[in-house]
């Protein structure tokens, strides 16, 4: 059924892109009619912006809109439960769906009619749109229900519209700059800005109908023993699942599905060029902090004060940055804050009823976050590149959507609270009775564990979370007070010293960070990566396992060699390269080891090497 169905998934992307090519061309257009062939200057591309914003009837529009339609009701429920916005999301869900709800109930049951089919991700296959998993859609609206009520409890009142946003009648209209050749394009952009959205929608309505035949195809595989789990349809071609359908169970595709989908978390890491001639490769990874604009190119970093991006939606906010770079982060999004992300797509749609601007790395004029902003009269700058690796939650900053550059307030202040957490866990890391030289310097050992990982975080992600770098130094935060001797000897006493070590340096950090103004959401996910959840999953995860594996590698083998004999040391060697990714391997490769400990990792590689090829 799917095979006979594939077609008409074809003639809906033809058809999209056909739609969308108008509005996608449009932006170039008008920018080299006003530079008249010349570089469009920043006041070119806020015309340009302008030119784009007012259109009416814009679906992803509404997806904002009516999930704000929601939360108003939800407030003003008479009925609404106790502690709704902390509910579990099947009882929450419940509620919403049952006949006590109410006009909140009534709203957002035609806001799945309208919306069910979208998600973040929304074209990728494996992607549960809202309609199978609401959870993103409901965690939304817990969020800024809980932003809402802090605002009531702050100044006393219940509040009855949120100011982070004009009203339709007082969004910013064309002005006089307007050149008056182009007044009459406006319709006509409008136009395509509508049918480029309504396109889009009719494209991953279109893809649900084969999302669902495929949860249905991997469950029927799974019940005829030809896949181990249904989630593994989705690392199949389309020819492979013909194949796998028609053979005996205990096809060697089934293994391969699952040796794909182990390989997803290394793949994700990688960054690509913005134009590629031929297949795309991966940009080779740098040790370098921030990934810089080229030499020439206006956009980047100037020094790290100003950031410089293009402008798509006009007007000037000032405001606090909350940097997200998972659509899960965004939960910890407050009222009235500057959204900084890497993309945005129609998952993130619900915030924008509560956010004061929008920056991201990658966007244009025509992109989802552009035209939402506009719709909503947000100040936007959008392809600013490294916006997400420069800024850091908390901080002040001026969004100018009129030169599209992004002012740092708080260049010249002391601390953030990301620096605060940093000292903090510096400072009790460097109460280590233990000692380690490294380089000719005496370090407290677990300060220098701390500060290699770092390193190493870095190395190998150009662009790391906050998270990350929280992670890495806090993973071993005062180990030496959890000794391995408390606990029995054997593989089962080293394991249960292992995760205990894990909680207490999660439950530790954890205290430090909210300290340090970070939500329970933002400390939970340093907690996550401390205690190494979804290793082979999440990027992240992989990228601290690689650090981690690194520190050992260059200030440890040394000394735990004196103290076993080499077959033991070349073992747990190859353990550790076992566990690191491609990246992490080939960053091991590059450290400066003594000749008998760089003969022992080779010796460690060689092994491994050995057991790859008897495994294939």
């Amino acid at each position: 059924s799917i095979d006979a169905r594939m077609e008409d998934l074809f003639e809906a992307y033809a058809r999209h892109l056909t739609v969308s090519s108008g509005a996608g061309a449009l932006a170039p257009i008008l920018l080299r009619v006003l530079a008249r062939g010349e570089e469009p200057s920043d006041r070119h591309h806020a015309l340009v912006a302008q030119l784009f914003s007012g259109a009416s009837d814009v679906e992803s529009a509404d997806i904002a809109e009516g999930a704000e339609r929601i939360l108003e009701s939800l407030i003003h429920s008479p009925v609404l439960p106790k502690d709704f916005d902390r509910l579990e999301v099947p009882a929450a869900l419940a509620w919403l769906e049952g006949t006590d709800s109410g006009e909140a109930g009534r709203l957002y049951v035609e806001y799945m009619r309208r919306h069910g089919h979208r998600s973040l991700r929304e074209l990728d296959v494996r992607q549960p749109e809202w309609a199978q998993d609401p959870t993103p859609l409901l965690r939304s609206l817990q969020s800024q229900l809980r932003g809402r009520l802090r605002m009531e409890e702050a100044d006393g009142s219940r509040p009855t519209r949120l100011p982070t946003r004009p009203a339709r009648g007082q969004r910013p209209r064309l002005d006089a700059e307007r050149p008056a050749r182009l007044r009459w394009l406006a319709p006509v952009i409008h136009a395509a800005v509508r049918n480029r959205e309504r396109g889009k929608s009719l494209l991953v309505n279109e893809t649900v109908h084969f999302k669902r035949a495929f949860r249905a195809l991997g469950a029927q595989l799974v019940a005829e023993g030809r896949l181990a789990d249904a989630d593994a349809v989705f690392f199949l071609l389309h020819k492979e699942l013909g194949e796998l359908a028609r053979r005996e169970p205990g096809s060697l595709l089934a293994d391969l599905a699952l040796a794909r989908r182990d390989v997803l978390a290394y793949q994700e890491t990688l960054v690509f060029p913005e134009v590629s001639v031929g297949i795309p490769e991966p940009e080779p990874w740098s040790g370098t902090d921030v990934a810089g604009s080229e030499q020439g190119d206006e956009r980047g970093v100037e020094g790290t004060r100003r950031i410089v991006g293009k402008p798509v939606s006009r007007g000037v906010v000032e405001g606090r940055v909350r940097v997200v770079r998972r659509l899960e982060e965004a939960e910890a999004l407050e009222p009235g804050e500057i959204l900084v992300a890497p993309i945005t797509d129609v998952g993130w749609t619900p915030y924008f009823a509560i956010i004061a601007g929008l920056v991201t790395d990658v966007g244009s004029a025509v992109s989802h976050g552009a035209v939402v902003a506009r719709e909503y009269g947000l100040p936007a700058v959008l392809n600013t590149r490294n916006a997400t690796a420069v800024l850091t939650t908390g901080e002040r900053v001026r969004l100018d959507g009129d030169r599209g550059v992004v002012e740092r307030l708080d260049f010249d202040a002391v601390e953030t609270r990301f620096d605060r957490a940093i000292a903090e866990i510096d400072a009790r890391n460097a109460q280590d009775p233990n000692r380690l030289d490294f380089e000719g310097e005496d370090w407290p050992k677990e300060l220098l564990h701390a500060l290699r990982a770092t390193h190493w975080v870095r190395a190998l992600d150009p662009a790391p979370s906050e998270a990350l770098l929280l992670a890495a130094r806090a993973h071993h935060l005062r180990r030496w007070l959890c000794p391995r001797s408390e606990f029995p000897l054997g593989r089962a006493g080293y394991h249960a010293w292992r995760t205990e070590l894990q909680r207490r340096h999660a439950a530790e950090a954890a205290k430090i960070l909210e300290a340090c103004g970070y939500s329970k959401a933002e400390s939970a996910r340093v907690g996550e990566l401390i205690r190494k959840r979804g290793l082979g999953r999440d990027a992240e995860v992989q990228t601290l396992e690689d650090a981690l594996c690194l520190v050992f590698l260059e200030t440890q083998l040394a000394e735990f060699a004196e103290r076993h004999p080499d077959d033991k040391v070349i073992e747990i060697v190859a353990r550790s390269l076992a566990k690191m990714s491609d990246r992490g391997r080939a960053a091991a490769a590059k450290v400066s080891f003594a000749e008998r400990d760089a003969k022992r990792v080779a010796e460690a590689v060689s092994r491994l090497e050995e057991k790859s090829r008897k495994k294939e």
